[in-house]
């Protein structure tokens, strides 16, 4: 049962705060959506809370330690990050990129074992890219790299996965997918923490929505509660719809104020 706190986080790139006192936990089991504007610092929280930039001010603990402290074997293997950027510098094959999610779990010059295998196949079919695994990475579309380096992190079976904007790009089955990808993933204990733009997704998917806006977390809680017309007008700067589709409620962004 891991849980992944950051508690007062500050962070300035230059004269510019990023982060502005923000906290959030993650615990097992989780789907948390983090919603918020452009600029409003969700990429670089989940970047502070992977361990990848340090803040100022606050602290981040794994399980109740200094995530910092933590050797990086460990921490690799508690937690998987998946990043923004889909920039692919190697010409791999489709099925040696998702391996490389299992090096947290190889000692230096093991080679890859059948369970190593079999985790790599899980993932690619999960990720509905099991068709890519001969292909060169670097010739795969946008939208296939990012179901590719979703198999990536998966392939490492942490306890813990961290995704920002896994879905961008992709078309609405694939976006679905992947979401009940996460979904399931969430479903089986692991911890999710998943960055997002569309709303309507958020709210169908998640158990938890953390709103972010100017370096703060400013609503966290159930969807209903988090995706309140007054607040997301407040902070996206733009006028709501709601709709009912299939017994569920929708928010959709309508106007500009």
């Amino acid at each position: 049962m891991s849980v992944l706190e950051g508690a007062g986080l500050h962070l300035s790139y230059g004269a510019v705060p990023v982060l502005d006192g923000a906290s959030l936990r993650l615990g097992a089991g989780e789907l948390v959506g983090l919603i918020g504007p452009n600029g409003a610092g969700k990429s670089t929280l989940m970047r502070v809370l992977a361990g990848l930039a340090r803040p100022s001010q606050g602290a981040v603990s794994l399980d109740g330690k200094p995530l910092a402290a933590l050797p990086g074997r460990a921490r690799a293997r508690a937690l998987a990050y998946m990043a923004q950027g889909r920039e692919l510098h190697w010409p791999l094959t489709v099925e040696r990129l998702v391996a490389l999610g299992r090096l947290p779990h190889l000692g230096p010059f093991q080679r890859p074992g059948a369970e190593d295998e079999a985790a790599v196949a899980r993932a690619l079919e999960r990720c509905d890219a099991a068709h890519l695994r001969g292909r060169t990475a670097t010739t795969l579309s946008g939208g296939e790299r990012a179901r590719v380096l979703l198999a990536r992190a998966l392939a490492s079976e942490p306890a813990l996965l961290l995704a920002d904007e896994p879905v961008a790009g992709l078309d609405p089955y694939h976006q679905l997918q992947v979401m009940e990808v996460l979904r399931e993933g969430a479903l089986a204990g692991t911890g999710i923490l998943v960055v997002l733009h569309d709303l309507v997704l958020a709210a169908r998917f998640c158990t938890r929505l953390a709103l972010v806006h100017r370096g703060r977390v400013v609503a966290d809680g159930p969807p209903a509660a988090v995706l309140e017309p007054g607040l997301l007008e407040q902070v996206y700067g733009v006028r709501m719809a709601a709709a009912e589709v299939a017994g569920e409620r929708v928010h959709l962004p309508w106007s500009r104020i």
